[in-house]
């Protein structure tokens, strides 16, 4: 009987040498790139317009989730008032009764039937109190209606709104999935060398990603970053490797920039928006010298990228299609539009679980 060898499982690396394997891959990756030229060119022109693409689909969703959002608070004043006229209307109607239809003395009865000069004036009085609270009702009715017809209008209004940035939001899903095609059309037509190169740097890509996700323990060591325990960085860091999706902001199915920089930041407390132009007006802007771990830098013009930084020059983002939640030297990036700090100065919307 044969004896079964162990399965082979290769030795943990050091920080030195991890950081050495991703920086050599990070290498041959731009010499594929550099090799490629224009078609890089191309395919990185064409995955900036895809990105532009995609955050501007995430911004016409926001825009329907406010409508709706502000639909059902429209709807909830709307059914306060309806129920506040009714029950006006109700306490009218009970006093006609009372009044005409219950066998009680109309007005004219009431002031005819005194018995004296007192009683005709206590009588009178009455009547005039009575006409008041009428007259009073009367109002209090015409104003709520008149509310209650303002806030139709403005539901009208607001459905309305809905309707343009669903169809917005659809123009832009299709707009992203003709440049996801072209993108895809463009990569066939290429010559058999140009392919094989670019296979190659997918090959070079996923080496890379199983580095991070294999060794997300010794990154901090690796990279010397300054991370503290139970900060935004740390939590960021626990992403490293997880696959760029489109419109993704779930660790279990990918992320795209905004959406990996919304879930981190959820789990600290803090709701952002997943449009990274909505991310950019947050928050307290600072120059790149001012940069703190756990602050947000911003890309492209319009903004259209967004990643954390994390200390010692490096930021943590979900680059692009094809690509994965890595570390990249802010320097690289020739396309820097800014930068914000969130916490402290974006409110908590709610509280992080204690353990």
């Amino acid at each position: 009987m044969l004896a079964v060898s162990p399965a082979f499982t290769e030795p943990p690396l050091t920080p030195s040498e991890l950081r050495r394997q991703i920086d050599a891959l990070e290498a041959q990756i731009r010499q594929r790139q550099s090799e490629l030229a224009d078609v890089q060119q191309r395919i990185d022109e064409m995955s900036k317009e895809l990105e532009i693409q995609v955050e501007q689909y995430k911004q016409a969703l926001d825009q329907v989730q406010r409508a709706r959002e502000r639909q059902e608070e429209v709807r909830l004043r709307a059914g306060q008032v309806q129920d506040q006229l009714e029950a006006q209307q109700e306490v009218f109607a009970r006093r006609v009764r009372a009044l005409y239809t219950q066998g009680n003395y109309g007005y004219l009865e009431i002031i005819l039937d005194s018995t004296s000069f007192t009683d005709l004036i206590s009588r009178i009085y009455f009547v005039m109190l009575l006409t008041r609270q009428d007259s009073q009702m009367v109002d209090r009715i015409q104003e709520r209606k008149k509310q209650l017809e303002e806030i139709q209008n403005e539901l009208a209004r607001i459905v309305e709104e809905e309707q343009l940035a669903l169809y917005q939001a659809n123009l832009k899903k299709l707009a992203i999935e003709s440049e996801l095609k072209k993108l895809t059309e463009f990569k066939r037509s290429l010559s058999a060398d140009m392919q094989s190169l670019l296979e190659q740097q997918e090959v070079l890509l996923q080496k890379q990603r199983e580095l991070y996700r294999r060794n997300i323990g010794e990154i901090v060591q690796a990279f010397n970053l300054p991370v503290e325990p139970g900060s935004v960085v740390e939590t960021a860091l626990q992403y490293l490797g997880v696959p760029y999706v489109w419109g993704g902001e779930d660790p279990e199915t990918g992320f795209d920039c905004s959406g990996l920089v919304r879930y981190v930041y959820l789990q600290h407390g803090i709701s952002l928006p997943h449009y990274s132009g909505y991310q950019f007006k947050m928050g307290k802007p600072v120059s790149p010298s001012e940069l703190q771990p756990g602050d947000l830098v911003f890309f492209g013009n319009p903004v259209h990228h967004v990643g954390i930084y994390v200390g010692n020059g490096y930021f943590i983002h979900a680059p692009r299609t094809g690509d994965f939640v890595k570390l990249t030297l802010l320097s690289s990036r020739t396309d820097f539009a800014g930068a914000r700090r969130i916490l402290g100065y974006v409110e908590p919307t709610y509280s992080t679980p204690t353990t």
